[in-house]
């Protein structure tokens, strides 16, 4: 049963709280806030396929439940209902089952809304990690999961960026979360202190043809770590890289050139991924690029939910023109940008490929860089 807002159809009812507040990837009718009883949002579980990676896993939010009996206020959880017509839901929920594959199981849940003693949706879908899940990692104290979540990043960007953009729905819903915000607090405690990550600044990319992009960074000053704590700072340097596609989905820079008299320390080798991942996710999250490659909704969904790459076949149309390893935006049929990427194909190459499959490019444009449009490995979501 649904409110009436959704009603007159059949509907699945789907209950974001997490990332599926701000990116639900997948097509739906109507969606409205909604809260759920009995329930507390905390960034419990770990992130190795989104937000983290195996080695270095990030932090994303889980539900847990309220351990005692009667109306407890503090275990309601606001988020965002979507209605997806019944039709749809088959494919919707496939999708969505393979995006929180990570420690995730589908519950049904009653959600409600203010002014409303009843539930407005009964049995809505929700994507629950429970306690004994692999990836669960618990509770710990709140500076450790803001430094966890400080330095984690995975294939789906900067684990910053989902507490961010958490914090930031909810303040636009008018939902206080305690938990969220008060890590919200520690992590932008880190950024204003780390002082060698705010000097490392990305001022132009460079593409020539047949070239990899080269990020441009600024004169730098890095602190380095003494041995016994203190910081001491190394001359100001500057530098270019070239951003490498790897095989585990971060690009990575192939070089940075230094004053040998300012050689890092192992202290400093020791955090430089991060270091380079962070750039290059951020200065990508943060460009606006002026041109965009729209997909459509099944596109839209393999790359938000699943991690694919976008492939022409998905392609209806593009904005703008730009050669090919150029960054361009991804947008589905609302224009809605939701990823974006260096792409492999110009917009005229793309023209003549988009809505064929990946095995037509070499007859149809005489060679081909790949099946791939915009590799996922060169793309993040936004």
């Amino acid at each position: 049963r649904g409110p009436r807002m959704c009603e007159g159809e059949q509907y699945v009812y789907v209950f974001g709280y997490g990332s599926l507040m701000w990116r639900p990837g997948f097509p739906f009718l109507r969606k409205f806030n909604g809260y759920i009883k009995g329930w507390r949002r905390v960034f419990w579980q770990g992130s190795t396929d989104h937000r983290g990676v195996p080695s270095a896993p990030g932090r994303v939010v889980t539900l847990i439940k309220q351990p005692h009996e009667g109306d407890d206020p503090t275990y309601y959880t606001w988020g965002v209902i979507y209605c997806v017509p019944l039709e749809e839901s088959g494919p919707v929920l496939k999708s969505l089952d393979y995006r929180e594959k990570g420690g995730y199981s589908r519950e049904e849940l009653d959600v409600f809304i203010s002014g409303e003693a009843n539930p407005v949706v009964q049995g809505a879908i929700v994507y629950l990690a429970n306690t004994t899940n692999e990836e669960f990692l618990g509770d710990a104290p709140m500076p450790d999961i803001a430094a966890q979540i400080y330095r984690s990043v995975g294939p789906s960007g900067p684990n910053i960026d989902y507490l961010m953009n958490l914090a930031t729905v909810l303040r636009k819903m008018n939902v206080t979360d305690p938990h969220v915000f008060e890590l919200e607090s520690h992590v932008k405690i880190l950024v204003d202190e780390d002082t060698s990550l705010r000097s490392i600044t990305a001022t132009s990319v460079t593409v020539s043809e047949g070239q990899l992009p080269t990020l441009v960074v600024k004169e730098t000053t890095l602190t380095l770590p003494s041995p016994d704590g203190a910081s001491s700072s190394s001359s100001p340097l500057s530098s270019s890289a070239t951003m490498i596609p790897s095989s585990n989905g971060v690009a990575e820079m192939e070089s940075i050139d230094m004053d040998p008299s300012s050689a890092p320390s192992p202290s400093v080798e020791s955090m430089s991924d991060r270091e380079r991942q962070v750039v290059q996710r951020k200065r990508i999250s943060e460009a606006k690029p002026t041109c965009s490659v729209v997909v459509d909704d099944g596109a839209m969904t393999a790359v938000s939910n699943r991690g694919k790459s976008v492939l022409a076949v998905g392609i209806v149309s593009v904005k703008g023109t730009f050669s090919h390893q150029e960054l361009v935006n991804i947008v589905d049929t609302s224009g809605r940008v939701f990823a974006r990427g260096y792409t492999s194909y110009s917009s005229s190459e793309v023209q003549r490929i988009m809505g064929r499959h990946s095995s037509q490019i070499a007859s149809l444009l005489g060679y081909d860089r790949g099946e791939a449009v915009v590799l996922n490995h060169n793309m993040i979501l936004v």
